[in-house]
């Protein structure tokens, strides 16, 4: 039987199909989908300027969602303060409000003092002028916002969902707004004294710049999110088909059927059919989230004017993770039934992360020597693959990616070949 019949008869079986295509390629979707929210919400946050801010704040107070929930479009009266009073009675003192227009609603606030009379409300007038329609001074109303004040300690108390979100609302009032405007405009008006800020360091090909390097990151990360999503797509596919056979008893019986080239041949189909509708479906969406993160002027032939260094960033980044994730999945097959087979997992982790700390170390101490040892570490497999994750923003030789790619993929092939032949003589293990 050949490869590709086998494989699609594989995925007639309806367990085998959800559990290979179905089910983690709808979660892989929407943990891309909730990455390109994250990054578009950051980047829009840390790229926001003075006037940007203030015109996201004028929308807010037109259409304040939380707020046109609660009281819908009411424009409140300024805020009214009621001081209650304490009236004789037969069973003994008793607050009162000091008059008809201070009869409390259930959306008010309150403030608990041991003084009503001599308390000066004037902070809590500015934190909730437009949000509540009456502020009570008393000793023991209670509205749905209460607020109680001793001499060492401050509470609230809120009895609904409706005055919980207007105290939340509150706390980021008008006031509040303008300060904040006021601090971005002044943020950018020292920014522009500097202009653009182009780093220069040895061993990179070109200055950094900074300020764009920023929005590239935000591109970074989610190319890299992507490739990240299909590697682990594409090697659980392997063992999804492996563990499923072996469980039931079949496997060896599977093999001997079809033949170990025919049955290895399928476990790739598989892997490629299911990288493929993942990427159909996670492209696009990734292509549009990234372009919503940049700017209307610019676009990817922007922040990656060289062609050749794209191709190569992304064969270096791809076989790199690969290489990485390959590796770990050996690891953790061959060690399964061992006391530590959690931590042969996490071995190409821990070499990228001491190759990525030896590699930021050499722009601490920055001279010809650090260069080019920053260089070969970007260059050597698994310990490079921090810096040639964020390599389009730093900028390294061209030479340094491919050097790393070809060595990568060499290893690759060889970790292949070698997983091709551990699982042909280890079957019966499985």
């Amino acid at each position: 039987m050949s490869p590709f019949r086998l494989a699609f008869a594989l995925l007639r079986i309806p367990r085998l199909f959800a559990a290979l295509i179905l089910f983690p390629l709808l979660l892989s979707l929407l943990i891309v989908f909730a990455q390109l929210v994250l990054t578009t919400a950051a980047s829009r946050f840390a790229a926001v300027d003075s006037s940007a801010l203030e015109q996201h704040y004028e929308r807010r107070r037109e259409s304040d969602l939380g707020k046109l929930l609660v009281l819908g479009d009411t424009a409140l009266a300024p805020l009214q303060i009621c001081r209650w009073n304490e009236v004789p009675t037969s069973e003994g003192l008793r607050e009162v409000p000091p008059g008809p227009q201070c009869a409390p609603d259930r959306l008010d606030a309150a403030l608990h003092v041991a003084s009503p009379h001599d308390f000066d409300a004037k902070d809590y007038v500015r934190l909730l002028d437009g949000w509540v329609e009456r502020l009570h001074v008393c000793k023991s109303c209670r509205p749905d916002i209460v607020i109680s004040i001793a001499e060492d300690s401050i509470r609230s108390d809120v009895y609904s969902t409706q005055a919980l979100i207007l105290l939340q609302l509150s706390r980021n009032n008008q006031s509040v707004q303008e300060h904040f405007i006021a601090a971005t405009r002044e943020r950018d008006q020292l920014r522009a004294l500097t202009g653009e800020t182009h780093f220069h360091s040895v061993g990179l090909r070109s200055s950094i710049n900074l300020d764009q390097s920023k929005r590239m990151l935000t591109v970074i990360v989610n190319v890299a999110g992507l490739v990240i999503v299909a590697l682990w797509l594409a090697l659980k596919s392997h063992r999804k088909v492996l563990d499923y056979f072996a469980k039931n008893g079949a496997l060896l019986p599977m093999v001997a059927a079809t033949g170990k080239r025919s049955f290895y041949g399928a476990l790739w189909v598989l892997t490629i059919l299911r990288v493929s509708a993942f990427l159909a479906a996670a492209v696009p969406l990734t292509l549009y989230g990234i372009h919503e993160l940049l700017d209307s002027s610019e676009d990817i032939p922007v922040l990656f004017p060289e062609r050749a260094e794209l191709v190569l960033w992304l064969i270096a980044l791809t076989s790199s993770f690969a290489l990485a994730a390959l590796i770990a999945s050996l690891a953790d097959l061959r060690h399964r039934h061992e006391l530590l087979s959690v931590l042969y997992r996490y071995v190409p982790l821990g070499f990228c992360m001491l190759g990525t700390a030896l590699w930021t170390a050499t722009f601490i101490f920055d001279g010809p020597l650090f260069g080019t040892i920053r260089s070969g570490i970007t260059a050597l497999p698994i310990l490079g693959m921090g810096p040639i994750l964020v390599a389009p923003a730093l900028k390294p030789e061209l030479s340094v990616l491919v050097v790393h790619g070809v060595l990568t993929l060499i290893l690759l092939g060889f970790a292949v070949r070698a997983n091709t032949r551990w699982f042909a003589a280890h079957l019966d293990e499985l």
